[in-house]
């Protein structure tokens, strides 16, 4: 929150006029071939430029509250305005943000001339007066749309600080989080994840656990980048998440947090900026534990074939507890205003473990009981990420330019290891103990350049080069317990070795255009692929290669100040990852296995959207469309085999799907104290594949909605509360159910708002949230249902201290969003 305060009548009238104007959609009044007034708006205290800034120029002598002005529009990210078209005469221009003392610059006088005039650097002065005569308090929007993305700001959202990052996706526009945790963006699984614009290990392969254990109060905002321009990896088909954390200023700063609730799971870290002449240090270390309470299951299958008649009941029990740590430190060092430098390391290790209970009963056609089986699985996993990237950056001119140029190298290296113990008892004799054994290594080396070079003040170009080289390997065995000297044997059939290589060739070019109201964009990159496959057991390689050309434009109309509409169109390719490549197969479950697909090819998606976006007085609205469409899309697909009575998840390029999405949302402020979000889409999937003989087709309507609402007692407390509707997946093969969820919370701060205590409760009125999911086939028809304890009471705290003044972080990040995100098909 920030808090404006004027001691004088005059001041708190101009702010007044300025306030007002700042949120309404007023009609800028001008005459063609006028002047133009540019210049940049700077902090007086770190000479940085301030975005969203107001200025507005009205007619010298009319000083009235309701005066309109003759032009005016906001500041770009680095604090520079553009005012065309101002006609020949007199004019007061003036300046407003929230948070600043407002600036007034009177008797600037135009005359055809003068085509244009240049306003220069005009300092803005924090609002520092402590007077009591009026009080205005405002708050940054939770949401904000920019040219190509939508702003979540997670630190503006009070009851998203005491959560973690899985739970605040749920808040943001075009994402849907299920029951299960699984992600969604804009109706696909196909996405990225980043963090602070790049990726990492644990989170491209499992983007879903990895964020239960990111809190909240480490992130700034998080962005969705719905139309991917030439500057990101080509892969992504629905869109970028790119999550930004706190970047520190510096002198130095600290925080500590922590949260638990009564599910046992909790989390706490901190974080620390220093910064002494021209090195800053900046840290962070956080630690997890998710506990999955011990839930309910039960499925039906029943199977079609003729020789084979006859339907599986099965009940069973499960708990799960994961912890991880995740840390990183920077290194940055300024050489001189327009030369810096950053050395980073990110690391990562997490384990987990759980077990399940499991009963099945096994009915012929005439219900006679033909098999009963009871089986206990308990399992364990263990992974580790680590990197280390360096970046230079030099400017050209000025230290706020945009003209630049960035070398960026990265090297990683992960391990991800997955152990389970079966014991599966039928009858005396037909026991069967068994163990699964999956060790994957990966590791990553990237190289990138960057460069920008802006023309004037209507056009810019961004070139870049990129390489990744990839290698990852899997090392699984299947090993049975042998009855006769009871101990276990490796079944070198069902064990192999798989080595995979990819190397990534990339090149790029951006160009944009800005005019007095359209931006234009357009880009162009290609990237060449080479993959190597090696299956050492049964000696057989797989080789491919392939180029995609990847193009991407998109416009943006003004018409009036506060209102944009956008069109845009942009090509997507979709990899496989390592998990969905890897054919180790998991038989966790003797009844459900689940493996990969080593053949699987790139997906190619098309997307289109049109979008709207208006802000003003009333809060901001944005509403969008989109059309995209896939070809040999990756995504899971089940099998069933009789005989064994066995089903098998596996990845294939299942063939064609289109997903048609209406999205919005709106964010406002009422009578200051009052603020609320709302935000809701509903999409329509369209999915038809080809597997041998039989041709599968899937349709239906899904959608979700999110709203917020917080309050503000006095000074030092707030009441918040939320809820979250979704409405099921439609697959290709069946859909899901329909759940929602809410949460109530207050939450008390002192010693000028740098402590804070949060308590609230979620799901009170309802212990177990339940998710129901079948699959049709011809063979086949299955329906599972879980039901989870959910419903808990959350206790968390944060404190801040330090004074600083300069940010820490040099950091630009290399951005390998070229593999795909999210879960493959499971079935439990």
């Amino acid at each position: 929150m920030i808090e404006i305060q004027l001691s004088y009548v005059q001041n708190y009238r101009q702010f007044f006029v300025l306030f007002a104007f700042l949120f309404i959609s007023g009609i800028a009044i001008g005459q063609k071939n006028g002047t133009t007034l540019k210049g940049v708006i700077k902090d007086s205290v770190d000479k940085k430029g301030i975005g969203f800034v107001t200025v507005a120029v009205f007619p010298y002598k009319d000083t009235t509250t309701s005066s309109v002005p003759v032009q005016a529009d906001f500041t770009t990210d680095n604090g520079s305005f553009i005012l065309r078209e101002v006609p020949a005469g007199t004019y007061r221009m003036e300046i407003a943000m929230l948070g600043y003392r407002p600036v007034i610059k009177d008797k600037i006088r135009v005359d055809s001339l003068q085509p244009e005039i240049d306003m220069g650097e005009i300092q803005m002065t924090p609002q520092e007066e402590t007077a009591a005569e009026v009080i205005i308090t405002a708050q940054k929007p939770i949401m904000e749309m920019k040219d190509d993305k939508i702003i979540y700001n997670v630190e503006n959202d009070l009851m998203a600080q005491s959560s973690v990052a899985i739970e605040v996706l749920k808040k943001v526009p075009f994402v849907t989080v299920d029951q299960e945790d699984k992600i969604r963006v804009q109706g696909q699984t196909s996405f990225k994840v980043l963090v602070n614009g790049k990726s990492t290990g644990v989170i491209s392969r499992n983007p879903s656990e990895a964020l239960r254990a990111f809190p909240a109060s480490a992130i700034k905002k998080v962005e969705v980048i719905t139309q991917p321009g030439a500057k990101y990896d080509a892969e992504g088909a629905s869109a970028i998440l790119n999550i930004i954390t706190k970047k520190q200023i510096s002198g130095y700063n600290a925080n500590v947090y922590g949260s638990i609730n009564t599910l046992k799971q909790g989390w706490g870290g901190g974080y620390l900026n220093l910064k002494k002449n021209k090195l800053g240090v900046s840290a962070y270390l956080g630690l997890n534990n998710w506990t999955s309470p011990l839930g309910t299951f039960s499925s039906f299958r029943q199977s079609f074939i003729p020789a084979n008649l006859y339907t599986q009941n099965y009940t069973g029990q499960s708990q799960s507890v994961w912890t991880g740590i995740y840390g990183n430190i920077e290194l940055a060092y300024d050489f001189d205003s327009l030369t810096s430098m950053s050395m980073y390391n990110n690391t990562s290790t997490g384990a987990s473990n759980g077990f399940s209970e499991n009963h099945l009963i096994q009915q012929g056609e005439n219900n006679e009981i033909q098999k009963t089986n009871d089986f206990q699985n308990k399992n364990d996993g263990k992974d580790f990420d680590s990197e280390v990237g360096m970046d230079l950056i030099r400017k050209f001119g000025k230290s706020d330019s945009d003209h630049e140029l960035t070398l960026s190298f990265l090297i990683g290296q992960g391990r991800n290891n997955t152990f389970a113990d079966v014991q599966s008892l039928l009858e005396p004799g037909q026991d069967i103990f068994y163990r699964n054994d999956n060790q994957e290594k990966n590791r990553e080396i990237t190289g990138n350049i960057d460069y920008t070079l802006p023309f004037k003040e209507k056009h810019s170009f961004q070139t870049g080069v990129k390489t990744i080289f990839r290698n990852m390997s899997a090392d699984y065995e299947y090993l049975e317990r042998d009855s006769i000297i009871q101990q276990y044997q490796v079944q070198l059939e069902q064990s192999n070795r798989f080595d995979y290589r990819q190397d990534i060739y990339a090149g790029y070019g951006d160009y944009t255009l800005n005019l007095k109201k359209w931006t234009f964009k357009s880009g162009l990159r290609v990237e060449h692929t080479e993959i190597q496959g090696n299956f050492y057991s049964v000696d057989s390689l797989i080789r491919n290669q392939f180029t995609n050309i990847i193009p991407s434009v998109s416009v943006n109309f003004k018409p009036k100040m506060g209102q944009s509409v956008r069109l845009g169109y942009n090509k997507r390719i979709q990899r496989p990852s390592i998990s969905e490549l890897n054919p180790f197969v998991n038989k966790q479950n003797p009844y459900f296995w689940n493996t990969g697909n080593p053949y699987l090819k790139p997906a190619v998606t098309h997307n289109v959207s049109l979008g709207y976006n208006r802000f003003g007085g009333f809060g901001s609205i944005n509403v969008s469309l989109s059309q995209s469409f896939v070809s040999a899309g990756i995504d899971g697909f089940t099998t069933f085999n009789p005989e064994q009575g066995v089903s098998v998840s596996n990845n294939f390029n299942i063939g064609r799907s289109a997903v048609t999405s209406l999205n919005s949302y709106y964010n406002g402020e009422f009578k200051q104290k009052l603020s609320g979000y709302l935000s809701g889409s509903v999409s329509y999937r369209i999915l038809s594949s080809t597997q041998g003989a039989t041709t599968y087709r899937n349709s239906g309507f899904t959608g979700n909605a999110y709203c917020s609402f917080q309050y503000k007692i006095g000074k030092n407390w707030s009441i918040s509360t939320e809820g979250n509707f979704w409405g099921g997946n439609v697959q290709l093969q069946g859909r899901s159910n329909t759940w929602y969820g809410y949460s109530l919370g207050v939450r008390r701060t002192f010693f000028s708002q740098k402590l804070s205590f949060t308590l609230s409760a979620q799901n009170f009125l309802q212990r177990y949230i339940r998710y129901r999911n079948f699959t049709e086939d011809p063979s086949f028809y299955y329906e599972s249902i879980s039901q989870t304890p959910n419903r808990a009471i959350r206790f968390s705290f944060s404190y801040r201290f330090g004074e600083l003044k300069e940010n820490v972080s040099r950091k630009k990040g290399i951005s390998n969003d070229d593999v795909k995100s999210g879960g493959k098909g499971e079935q439990k």
